[in-house]
């Protein structure tokens, strides 16, 4: 996440720095991604990125942080299979698409190997078919950006754990 000093930053110049971490990491995976590259998208001083992150991984959490909270925020309230399906059947129109497929096909699988432990999610409060719903919807958007061919059979899927539980 950020350091203090990103928070003091004016409005205009975290957008600026956001929008070009988006850019940057929606076309380029965590291994192969340079500071260089952000710097030069971001048109800030290379020792400015590390005056606001410890690293790229450090930029890339923050701004997948942004990424889902839209896309969790977009589903908040409905019922989990329903949103699902409204989201995969509109991802084409969704600003944040690639940079979501980047993350299912390539991000997701470097940030579980070169994280020593991985933050659990905060599950105690959730009765057994909303932890059922919640693996099921992301194991399937998953499949999704990873085998965008199989569609149908993730909506029918979604359609029949709704109908399940």
């Amino acid at each position: 996440m950020p350091k203090a000093m990103f928070d003091h930053l004016k409005e205009e110049k975290k957008q600026q720095i956001v929008q070009a971490l988006f850019e940057v990491f929606k076309n380029n995976n965590l291994l192969t991604v340079s500071v260089k590259e952000i710097v030069e998208a971001a048109q800030i001083p290379r020792g400015s990125f590390y005056t606001y992150f410890e690293n790229q991984a450090d930029a890339y959490d923050y701004v997948l942080e942004i990424v889902l909270k839209r896309v969790h925020e977009s589903m908040r309230a409905k019922n989990p299979f329903q949103a699902t399906k409204a989201f995969i059947e509109t991802i084409h129109e969704n600003p944040d698409r690639e940079f979501l497929r980047h993350y299912y096909v390539i991000n997701e699988a470097i940030l579980e190997a070169s994280k020593e432990e991985m933050p659990q999610q905060q599950t105690a409060e959730l009765t057994d078919k909303e932890w059922l719903a919640s693996v099921a919807v992301h194991y399937l958007i998953r499949e999704f950006f990873l085998n965008p061919a199989d569609k149908p059979k993730i909506l029918a899927r979604l359609s029949a754990l709704e109908d399940f539980l």
